[in-house]
């Protein structure tokens, strides 16, 4: 997040959305305080939330952001992105096969450059067309019924 918010001139919102444990690493503190301390970032959630407030705050948001290390299948991105938000996921683990090229990053600068737009043309968010059909309930249901009831 280094570069995203007073030397851009970038005005957003911003949910940090997530369980937080006992042992917080310092980047998450020392990023709310420089954050918050910003003019042009309003922080609307940091931390844990509701189901209920989880899906409603992806409803509303533009872009969902994976700086994942670590990653079992993605399943929160898909979910934000089936809610309407652009995806933007490392260019590893399983988001490769999951999303396309326009949603991936290799760099922190290429991901800074991708919100920094995003900042400029909010919109611009909505148009991604992904086809996540194969990942929904209607479609996985049958595959697992047959698996389970062997």
């Amino acid at each position: 997040m280094c570069g995203l918010t007073d030397e851009r001139k970038c005005k957003f919102h911003l949910s940090v959305l997530g369980e937080q444990y006992s042992e917080v690493p310092l980047i998450f503190e020392q990023s709310k305080l420089r954050l918050e301390a910003s003019e042009f970032c309003q922080i609307l959630n940091w931390g844990f939330v509701s189901r209920e407030k989880f899906i409603e705050t992806l409803s509303l948001a533009h872009v969902v952001v994976s700086t994942a290390i670590h990653e079992f299948f993605g399943v929160s991105m898909i979910e934000a992105a089936m809610l309407g938000c652009f995806p933007l996921c490392p260019n590893r683990l399983s988001y490769p096969e999951i999303f396309p090229q326009t949603c991936l990053y290799n760099t922190e600068n290429q991901l800074i450059k991708k919100l920094e737009q995003f900042c400029h043309n909010p919109t611009i968010t909505r148009k991604l067309a992904l086809d996540l059909d194969r990942f929904s309930w209607d479609n996985l249901k049958p595959e697992y019924t047959s698996i389970l009831l062997c």
